[in-house]
């Protein structure tokens, strides 16, 4: 029978070290390489090709979701498995749109850690995550972040990822975005996605109030020429028509189209 390769990424020697131990008495594992920072990650994930990379997302040169993507593209065929102090809905999301396959707290037993790894080198996703974080305004409630946290958030964006955001809240529709920024319409979408995943954001609505409450929506309002151009067979602008569906309210555009 062929072994599962696990290749163990933790900032912390002990911790590794006990990992390891647990994974070589599974008959169905073996630790490949091991990394105490990103760098070495993407080196030792080019170099032994595992089929599993059990990721600490706190690394001491990295937050963890930034060297997925460097990963994956090191060990194309490896599937990366976050464990993370964060026992929370919005870094499980995160960590999901930045391309990994599974996502455990590291609260959960081992044997949970084991059934993980065995579910993402099958082929599927696997997540453990305390639903009771939903209830901590600072980590998904939008509507109660403080402005120290909100700024942060902010400031975890690319300026095109900003300029995608500052749009949408304005009620501009996939297509209208793509052609005032000189992108594919699969481009917007994978920019919102990316967005949305930074944010925390559970949908557009949040989306909106998360713009609002960093003054983008503000900001972009002035700034936006009311020409015939922006304005639709009735006469409207997107963020006009957007305000006349919600009773005047922006926090709820419809930016379904």
């Amino acid at each position: 029978m062929r072994k599962i390769g696990v290749q163990l990424v933790d900032g912390h020697a002990v911790f590794r070290a006990g990992m390891k131990a647990l994974i070589s008495r599974q008959p169905d594992m073996e630790v490949v390489g091991e990394a105490g920072d990103a760098a070495g990650a993407v080196i030792m994930a080019r170099t032994c090709c595992p089929a599993v990379v059990l990721l600490e997302i706190g690394l001491p040169d990295s937050d963890g979701t930034e060297v997925i993507a460097k990963i994956l593209e090191a060990a194309p065929r490896a599937k990366v498995l976050i464990l993370s102090m964060h026992d929370d809905p919005f870094h499980l999301r995160r960590a999901l749109v930045s391309g990994a396959a599974g996502y455990v707290a590291k609260r959960v037993t081992d044997t949970e850690v084991m059934i993980a790894i065995r579910a993402i080198a099958g082929g599927q996703a696997y997540a453990n995550v305390s639903l009771t974080a939903r209830r901590d305004p600072e980590k998904l409630g939008l509507s109660a972040w403080n402005p120290e946290v909100v700024k942060t958030r902010l400031d975890s964006l690319s300026p095109r990822e900003k300029d995608a955001l500052a749009l949408l809240t304005l009620g501009y529709t996939n297509k209208e975005i793509a052609s005032r920024l000189n992108l594919s319409v699969k481009s917007v979408e994978t920019y919102r996605r990316r967005v949305s995943g930074k944010l925390g954001a559970a949908g557009r609505a949040d989306l909106v109030r998360f713009a609002i409450k960093a003054g983008l929506f503000d900001s972009t309002l002035e700034k936006r020429p009311e020409t015939d151009s922006n304005r639709d067979g009735a006469g409207q602008t997107p963020s006009a028509r957007g305000r006349a569906n919600t009773g005047e309210n922006p926090a709820t555009v419809d930016f379904s189209k």
